[in-house]
């Protein structure tokens, strides 16, 4: 008899393995199969065999993210949001959008989620939500409980503290 027999196959990873912080906060996995991790210092690539850093714009805390309708990745960090590419070459790089945004309404802190829907790539934080679609970013301002918002049948539901639950029509 094997006593681990029908157990499933688990192998733990620490920090002096992956070379990053202890702390990740979120999984994704792209279409090749390959996991990305949202770290305390920036993304983590892991292609099953190798792990690799992708540092974001001031190597700021990521705590969200998402697999886009298109495949693309796309993070939340502390002060900024974006997407993964990977160009041929296959070096991935984390892109900001934080330009795209309008100038009143770049100063923000944590990018708690990001949720693909059927009408664009939305980025929740405390006092915003960002909304991508069509390589524009616009806001919607309130006062937001951060990781309250879930995505169901392609519309976007989420927790305003003052006006309670809504969703984006």
């Amino acid at each position: 008899q094997v006593p681990d027999l029908g157990a499933p196959l688990i192998t733990n990873y620490g920090p002096e393995q992956y070379k990053a912080q202890s702390q990740n906060w979120v999984a994704v996995q792209d279409q090749r199969g390959v996991m990305y991790f949202g770290n305390s210092v920036g993304i983590l690539e892991f292609d099953g065999q190798r792990w690799q850093l992708i540092p974001t714009p001031g190597k700021t805390t990521t705590r969200a993210l998402a697999s886009g309708p298109d495949g693309t990745i796309y993070y939340g960090s502390i002060g900024d949001l974006g997407y993964l590419a990977v160009p041929p070459t296959g070096k991935v790089s984390a892109v900001s959008l934080k330009e795209a945004i309008p100038e009143a309404e770049r100063s923000f802190n944590d990018v708690w989620q990001v949720e693909s829907c059927a009408d664009g790539i939305y980025f929740l934080t405390r006092s915003r939500i960002f909304r991508l679609q069509g390589g524009k970013i616009t806001a919607l301002p309130g006062k937001f409980a951060s990781s309250q918002a879930c995505v169901l049948n392609g519309t976007l539901f989420y927790a305003d503290i003052e006006k309670g639950i809504c969703l984006v029509d």
